[in-house]
């Protein structure tokens, strides 16, 4: 039974190709789930994993992410990332409704006069993406600019090896630097698209919190319990006696989002 358990992990799934919400530029829901590929790096997925109030007492989504790791879509426009490292702010990652050569993002000026922005450096429209449907994309990228001259000098970083980001429309993220790393199947809103490796075509999202009836019943040391957690969060589960004593702690730890 083992050994079938592993072939399904391990095996790739291609996905039905579902209809996508193309009037939604970045996607958010807790389950969705990016894998990219890239020469050097392999596969690696992004998952959103469940969401939390943060001190700012704003709503953010917890993506798999070592950094930009909590993120919400303001206004159907901005998409904010939680500054881990400042106290109860937030910046602007992407303006989703901006155009070519707009620059959203600005810092302030050093001391030789510039001033490092990040905006929309392409835009277009093709079918080169999960579904083969014609579907508009945006590339960002950091703009350096001159502020000593007037009117201001602007240049536009063309280091492929920075990784800017493009999106494209229904998908979200879907490369990084010049196609070095592509997306290859997604699952969003409990459907998929492309091709996911290594994961269960029906596998379901948990969205509610649920203890499962334990057996067998009356409890003894073979007793198998099953429990479920829709949102990463700490976990208890202790047994007690007839009267009220503990008996054992079966489980006092940080929980991801899923069947246990």
């Amino acid at each position: 039974m083992k050994s079938i358990l592993v072939l399904l992990l391990l095996t790739s799934v291609t996905l039905v190709y579902a209809q996508i919400d193309t009037t939604d530029w970045y996607p958010l829901h807790i389950g969705d789930k990016w894998e990219y590929y890239g020469d050097g790096y392999g596969y690696y997925q992004v998952e959103v994993i469940g969401d939390t109030v943060m001190p700012n007492g704003k709503t953010y989504f917890r993506l798999t992410l070592y950094d930009r790791k909590y993120q919400r879509v303001a206004n159907n426009r901005y998409v904010m990332v939680y500054n881990e490292y400042a106290v109860d702010s937030e910046y602007v990652r992407f303006d989703l409704l901006a155009n070519k050569g707009d620059i959203f993002e600005k810092g302030i000026p050093d001391d030789q006069g510039f001033i490092y922005g990040f905006g929309i450096y392409e835009t277009g429209k093709d079918k080169n993406n999960l579904i083969g449907i014609s579907l508009g994309w945006k590339e960002y990228r950091e703009v350096y600019i001159d502020t000593k001259v007037i009117p201001n000098d602007t240049t536009w970083n063309e280091i492929v090896d920075a990784y800017w980001p493009r999106i494209t429309k229904g998908f979200g993220v879907t490369s990084y630097g010049y196609d070095l790393e592509k997306i290859v199947g997604a699952r969003i809103n409990g459907k998929g698209y492309g091709t996911l490796v290594g994961i269960k075509e029906n596998e379901e999202i948990v969205t509610e919190y649920k203890l499962h009836h334990n057996y067998p019943n009356p409890f003894n040391p073979s007793t198998t319990i099953s429990y479920q957690i829709s949102a990463s969060s700490h976990v208890s589960l202790k047994i007690f006696d007839v009267l009220g004593r503990e008996v054992a702690t079966l489980v006092d730890e940080f929980k991801q989002p899923g069947s246990y």
